[in-house]
């Protein structure tokens, strides 16, 4: 409990002040209990079990989500953080013409494909009787510190969806992916298996950031409204390319800059083929879905199995895009990279492309090798032209072999 004590040293107040300032703190100044229900607990995960919410908060951002009335696990809030739980409205399904279905409305926090649901699915599956319809409802959670985890299952079949969720508190970082379990008697076709989605808050005018570009001309910011419909952000290269970043961020009608504005960012962990779905729903919701790419995709999930999704880390912050960088960048150091027992110093590397080019051979290797070791080069690289035939930029790639007349030995 935390407590407010007020001294008003009444022995140098005379009556009347004393009586007037009895009067202000009683009606201005919060009371102990009050100011008890207004302080954030001390987990960065919590559940209110009155309203079916469960509250996941960094340092400076609360994400959270909840069951509405159909026992969907439905998303509430994300954004700058909420200091107190009564602030935090129960999850619903939004009301809307008669003709629109309930589960056509509801933001779902990790839809399944059927029904009258026409947004970007997180889960598309053919069972082993043709049916493909996943409808997915809460069975359980499991709160451990700063993770959460919360089982979901289909309301007929035995195909049950784990939904794992992580807090970085110190980071403003919230990572979620699923595990798609397949429990039914028979083997099935995963035709989408996405880590899940982030929604900002309804309305229209944002602007998404992306990063495209090339061999030479990696990770170009570009920049550009959100309309109705999708964008589809995406790798089928087997590797994250140069040719897009698995990246987003967006921010309110253009207002953000690199000091300042609110910014909504997420990047995908994954470095095979990717998708990111970049949506505006006709009801006015943006809406950002995640996981492995779909095109030309189907996982073959036998009995027992299961599938996990790749990492998905979104973040918040009112300071613009150079502090969405930073608490980005911030995390990957601390949390992604691997530590021995701290993260070492990258070493300093001899790159023999920047010397030689195609020109490369044994004996000037053995020379810049030596001059290398002198001026305290830690790694030296071999790079292109070792290969047969590997003469100019059009012959020679793919040919994995060395060239013999470079290196006799």
């Amino acid at each position: 409990m935390r407590s407010l004590r007020v001294n008003l040293q009444t022995s140098l107040w005379s009556p009347r002040t004393r009586c007037f300032a009895l009067i202000f703190f009683s009606f201005v100044m919060p009371s102990a209990s009050a100011l008890a229900a207004a302080a954030p607990a001390d987990a960065p995960i919590h559940y209110l079990p009155d309203r079916k919410l469960w509250v996941l908060e960094t340092a400076r951002t609360s994400y959270v989500l909840g069951l509405n009335e159909l026992n969907e696990l439905q998303f509430v809030y994300w954004g700058k953080k909420i200091l107190r739980d009564q602030d935090f409205v129960a999850a619903r399904t939004q009301e809307g013409y008669p003709f629109e279905s309930p589960e056509g409305m509801t933001k779902e926090e990790f839809p399944g494909w059927g029904g009258m649901r026409y947004d970007e699915p997180c889960l598309k599956v053919t069972l082993a009787d043709g049916v493909r319809d996943v409808v997915l409802k809460y069975v359980s959670h499991e709160i451990k510190e700063d993770a959460l985890d919360i089982r979901m299952k289909d309301i007929k079949y035995d195909l049950e969806v784990d939904l794992s969720y992580r807090v970085y508190p110190r980071h403003d970082i919230i990572r979620k992916f699923s595990i798609i379990r397949n429990q039914t008697p028979q083997s099935l076709v995963v035709e989408s298996a996405q880590s899940g989605v982030w929604y900002v808050p309804p309305g229209v005018g944002y602007r998404l950031t992306y990063l495209p570009g090339r061999w030479a001309g990696e990770n170009q910011i570009t920049r550009e409204s959100i309309h109705p419909g999708k964008k589809v952000l995406d790798s089928r290269r087997m590797v994250t390319s140069h040719q897009m970043n698995p990246w987003f961020a967006i921010d309110y009608q253009g207002e953000a800059n690199e000091e300042y504005g609110r910014v909504w960012f997420g990047a995908l962990g994954w470095s095979g083929n990717w998708k990111l779905v970049v949506e505006q729903t006709p009801n006015q919701q943006v809406r950002v879905t995640g996981g492995y790419n779909d095109f030309d995709f189907g996982y073959l999930l036998k009995p027992g199995e299961a599938l996990n999704t790749p990492p998905y880390f979104g973040g918040f912050t009112d300071q613009g895009f150079g502090e969405a960088s930073r608490r980005m960048h911030d995390f990957e150091r601390d949390d992604i990279l691997p530590k021995q027992p701290a993260p070492r110093l990258r070493p300093v590397v001899f790159n023999s492309w920047c010397v030689t080019e195609f020109a490369v051979s044994e004996a000037n290797l053995k020379e810049f090798a030596a001059r290398a070791a002198k001026i305290g080069v830690e790694h030296f690289m071999l790079d292109d032209g070792w290969f047969r035939e590997r003469k100019t930029v059009r012959v020679g790639l793919g040919d994995w072999f060395p060239d013999q007349d470079k290196f006799p030995n």
